[in-house]
């Protein structure tokens, strides 16, 4: 009796941790992703970086490059869990592709042991670059609001004891997949540059 109930909330975790509404009259012009098939995608173009001095974190970031594939899945993603108008979605869509053409976006989920050390868009503490195309931008730092569980089912990587963040950049996004680009985050506590690869 035992191993049966233990079975059953085994299938209901796992069913849980994969599974993710959809809504049929969005399936063939949107269709949905599967929440395994999302998160490797959100994995291809997130990386991390931890600094430590001695034994303890100075911080721990996780960024993911919202290029035009990410921005897609996440506009999908959303769409078919609120079961947004089919209109709606299209225009929402669109609206994409005019930011994409205008601005690249960077998702960061930042840990820091010391509350202040999280805020990023305090710029005594942090600096924000993106180096792409023999060209480099300064990014502006919007902190993300919302619950949790809408943030982390977009980002997959964020935690409770992250704060999440967006970094803008005044570089159209089709100029940063042409080629690989540089993430770079300074300030008083350290430094990191994270890596992307160009979107082929």
């Amino acid at each position: 009796m035992i191993k049966s109930i233990l079975i059953v909330l085994v299938a209901l975790v796992t069913f849980s941790c994969t599974s993710h509404p959809v809504s049929p009259v969005l399936q063939s012009e949107y269709p949905a992703m599967s929440t395994k098939s999302y998160n490797r995608l959100i994995k291809t173009h997130t990386l991390e970086d931890k600094k430590y001095q001695f034994l303890d974190n100075n911080y721990i970031v996780s960024s993911t490059l919202l290029n035009s594939e990410v921005k897609k899945a996440m506009l999908q993603r959303k769409s078919h869990a609120l079961q947004t108008p089919l209109e709606k979605v299209r225009k929402m869509d669109k609206e994409v592709l005019e930011e994409l053409s205008t601005k690249s976006e960077i998702f960061l989920s930042f840990y820091a042991p010391i509350e202040e050390h999280t805020r990023l868009n305090t710029s005594e503490l942090w600096q924000f670059y993106l180096e792409t195309g023999g060209k480099r931008y300064e990014g502006t730092v919007k902190k993300v609001t919302g619950p949790f569980a809408v943030v982390n089912s977009l980002y997959y990587h964020h935690n409770r004891f992250s704060k999440p963040y967006i970094i803008e950049f005044r570089v159209p996004m089709s100029e940063v997949e042409k080629s690989d680009s540089r993430l770079i985050i300074t300030g008083t506590l350290g430094s990191s540059s994270l890596d992307f690869k160009a979107l082929n």
